[in-house]
């Protein structure tokens, strides 16, 4: 028994088992859910991507319209003459009104600041609480919001209003400023 190499083999047969499943057919239900959880996240944050954009229009025409009024006011004063905002339902503008206390609506070339209203928004003044909103509309005359050279304004509420946004301001009548709800 001196140096005898002994070798072992295996009494079992290898068989070759297959490393992947068999062929077939379609999704299984955690890769269809799990694929429906994916979409509906992204369209989830699409919509509130497009609802902000639109909200953020909205805001930036108001605040255009309080920087406008509060230049408008500080115009007035500074070159003791009246002034006046004209709004209607596509644009709204200063101009400055003449030696008679009148303005020329057809005259562009005396705007002095304008911005423009987006299609589809609609633009409503409140002058008196009692009087209710009067909605501008395409073909009714233009509101005239007169800044006087003492320093006042008309006591005014605007908004502005769109399929998914409402933007309301009043404005103090001795500083042209917004005046904040307290709620």
């Amino acid at each position: 028994m001196a140096n005898q190499v002994v070798t072992m083999t295996s009494a079992r047969r290898m068989r070759n088992k297959p490393t992947c499943t068999p062929n077939r057919s379609g999704f299984t239900l955690l890769e269809i859910m799990v694929t429906l959880a994916i979409i509906s996240v992204l369209l989830g944050s699409a919509v509130l991507f497009i609802a902000n954009n639109d909200n953020k229009a909205m805001e930036q025409i108001a605040q255009q319209t309080q920087v406008l009024a509060k230049e408008t006011l500080r115009k007035a004063k500074q070159e003791e003459r009246p002034y006046s905002i004209i709004l209607t339902n596509r644009e709204i503008w200063v101009q400055p009104e003449n030696s008679n206390l009148e303005l020329d609506l057809q005259d562009a070339s005396r705007r002095t600041q304008t911005i423009a209203i987006p299609d589809g928004v609609s633009v409503s003044i409140l002058e008196q609480p009692d009087d209710g909103w009067f909605t501008l509309k395409k073909n009714s005359a233009p509101f005239i919001w007169t800044f006087t050279q003492s320093g006042l304004c008309d006591n005014l509420e605007i908004q502005f209003e769109d399929d998914n946004a409402i933007e309301t301001m009043a404005f103090h009548p001795l500083t042209a400023g917004e005046i904040l709800d307290e709620e």
